[in-house]
């Protein structure tokens, strides 16, 4: 006696979080008869999940088996070492137990492609002449799809998809076979997967055929197929002719473009306002460079007022008082100090930048300049005496050595 099949607590199982971006629910009718199967005899064939109870193969058995309200579902499980293993696993098990692989094209092109990057087969690898003309009209709705002529032979053919004793398939052409399909169906299967959302909704509703969103993704860019869509309404049904008809439009317009009847008025406009750019740009360089011209004289302005006073003082000490004063000696010490003091003690060089920092006051500039008048009235004092003036005795040399 065959041992029961183990059971499985409903609520401890994951479903796939990707399931339908590779394969739709079963809906409507369908899934009335899936579920009265279900109800009356059970789940016959065990759900398989891998060994983190994340469902591999039996999503629908699943959430029939949620409606029905019951708390364990028969399972097996696989153990899977990485991502990709449960990928493979998982959509090579649900295209053999569909039977007819998987009646959503751009799904199927998203299974085919993910399967092929497994496998490591790589973009066009045909093998053997199964790749030539594979499209032999770019302008037409001739690219068909090309379903078998016995569409039992999917279900066939997905049969043989893979099994422990075949290796991977290593070519399209190989992998063509194995699902029992044409290369050139395969390779409009991962057309299909490229297309844009919007496309894919209006094929899904079924507003357009799989062969008519097949000319769009051949013929338009991701761009121009959103531009396409945009233009047809939601609620009609498209011919492939009509849908021809819009891309030629498309194609035409991009390569003739329409240009706007006021054209050469806003083009002479444009023309205008980079010439004010240009000039506005001329004269902020031209302030600029007035700006730094005057930065640079003031500076030497700066540098040009101690140079003076400096040069004056070094003209008069150069001078050797002995040749002006002939010999007079107590005369001569008396010029000698003078001319120590003014060239080394009181050269107003050596006291700009103290002054710029320290008269900042009011009261410390006015008791400064007060010394500057005294020293004034002493030099007019000595200019008399020296010219041989008999005016009055020196009125504030008092003052100035008392200071």
């Amino acid at each position: 006696m065959a041992a029961p099949t183990p059971t499985m607590v409903l609520k401890t199982i994951k479903p796939f979080k990707d399931n339908e971006y590779y394969f739709d629910n079963i809906e409507g009718e369908d899934w009335e008869i899936f579920m009265k199967s279900i109800k009356e005899e059970g789940v016959i064939l065990p759900i398989v999940v891998d060994q983190n109870r994340v469902i591999i193969s039996g999503h629908q058995r699943f959430r029939a088996m949620q409606e029905l309200g019951a708390s364990r579902i028969p399972y097996s499980e696989k153990y899977c070492e990485n991502e990709d293993q449960f990928l493979k696993c998982f959509i090579e098990t649900n295209l053999r137990q569909r039977g007819n692989g998987n009646p959503n094209p751009v799904k199927m092109g998203r299974c085919i492609k993910t399967l092929e990057r497994i496998y490591g087969i790589r973009e066009g690898s045909a093998g053997g002449n199964g790749g030539a003309n594979q499209y032999s009209s770019d302008t037409e709705l001739e690219d068909k799809i090309c379903p078998p002529a016995n569409p039992e032979s999917v279900g066939a053919g997905m049969q043989n998809l893979h099994s422990s004793s075949e290796s991977d398939p290593k070519t399209e052409k190989e992998f063509a076979d194995r699902l029992g399909i044409s290369l050139r169906t395969l390779q409009n299967y991962k057309k299909l997967a490229d297309l844009v959302p919007e496309v894919t909704d209006f094929l899904d509703t079924g507003m357009i055929t799989a062969n008519t969103a097949l000319a769009i993704s051949r013929q338009l860019s991701s761009e121009d197929q959103v531009a396409l869509i945009s233009q047809l309404d939601t609620e009609t049904k498209y011919t492939a002719k009509e849908i021809q008809k819009y891309i030629d439009e498309i194609n035409y317009l991009k390569e003739h473009p329409t240009l706007p009847a006021d054209y050469e008025d806003i083009k002479k406009k444009l023309k205008e306002k980079e010439a004010d750019l240009n000039d506005a740009l001329e004269m902020a360089e031209g302030f600029q460079s007035d700006l730094e011209e005057k930065e640079k004289e003031i500076e030497r302005l700066k540098n040009d007022t101690s140079t003076i006073n400096t040069a004056a003082y070094l003209e008069f000490s150069n001078t050797d008082p002995r040749k002006v004063l002939g010999g007079d000696s107590e005369v001569y010490e008396f010029a000698k100090k003078i001319r120590q003091m003014l060239q080394e003690d009181l050269a107003p060089f050596r006291f700009r930048e103290c002054f710029e920092s320290v008269l900042v006051s009011d009261v410390a500039r006015k008791n400064f300049l007060d010394m500057v008048d005294l020293l004034e009235t002493w030099c007019g004092d000595m200019y008399k005496i020296i010219s041989g003036s008999k005016t009055e005795t020196i009125s504030g040399h008092g003052n100035i050595i008392n200071m």
